[in-house]
């Protein structure tokens, strides 16, 4: 995980942000964060193959994690949110759903208001267990989930981005033109048909310098 910070604040400039989300709990559904770690950390837990290891392995979580809620300057977009980060990817990759859903469920046990979700398998008919899950839960609780790195083909928006009530994220570059990698929609329905406008949004997603 580079330590490295850019020298300019250039997703600020994209976005027009003036502020940030500042309550209580959001959740983070990755590869989990080390320990010890600069973020405000409710709590971690493993949930694949019964683990009880969550520190992170593989860097992704970590670098997640800072971007969102590092404390120390340079600060995190979100510096005074706690995290509550549940580890669903063993180092190697390759999770399991009931893992990612049981990540969800705990999430969920913890009142987490957004629930962050940087993961994605295909699609298909957008009618899996994981996207149930989500739709389930998207009255009470903000899924922001990664859009997917498949593009630049047309309906290739990963599941569970593709859920109909998620917040799903493209990613653009310091020029604001849609990233190559990014998922392209138009997302896959229940029914098998390309007909829903995805993604919801894009943000800058093309070599962050992590505060980690």
């Amino acid at each position: 995980v580079s330590s490295d910070y850019p020298t300019f604040l250039w997703g600020s400039n994209v976005t027009n942000a003036t502020s940030y989300y500042v309550g209580s709990y959001a959740a983070h559904s990755s590869s989990c964060i080390s320990t010890p770690n600069p973020v405000s950390s409710g709590d971690t837990k493993a949930f694949y193959n019964n683990h009880s290891h969550s520190d992170d392995a593989s860097g992704h979580g970590a670098h997640v994690a800072g971007i969102i809620a590092k404390q120390s300057a340079p600060q995190g977009v979100s510096p005074n949110v706690s995290l509550y980060i549940g580890k669903v990817f063993p180092s190697n990759g390759g999770a399991y759903t009931v893992d990612i859903i049981n990540g969800i469920q705990w999430c969920i046990d913890n009142n987490a208001s957004i629930v962050s979700m940087s993961l994605g398998m295909a699609a298909g008919s957008c009618n899996d267990s994981v996207v149930e899950k989500v739709e389930q839960n998207a009255q009470a609780n903000l899924f922001v989930i990664a859009a997917g790195n498949s593009g630049p083909p047309g309906s290739t928006i990963d599941s569970p981005g593709c859920a109909k009530n998620a917040l799903t994220v493209g990613a653009v570059n310091k020029s604001n033109a849609l990233a190559g990698f990014s998922s392209r929609g138009p997302s896959l329905g229940p029914d098998g048909l390309a007909n829903r406008t995805k993604p919801d949004v894009t943000a800058p997603g093309v070599s962050i310098n992590s505060t980690i």
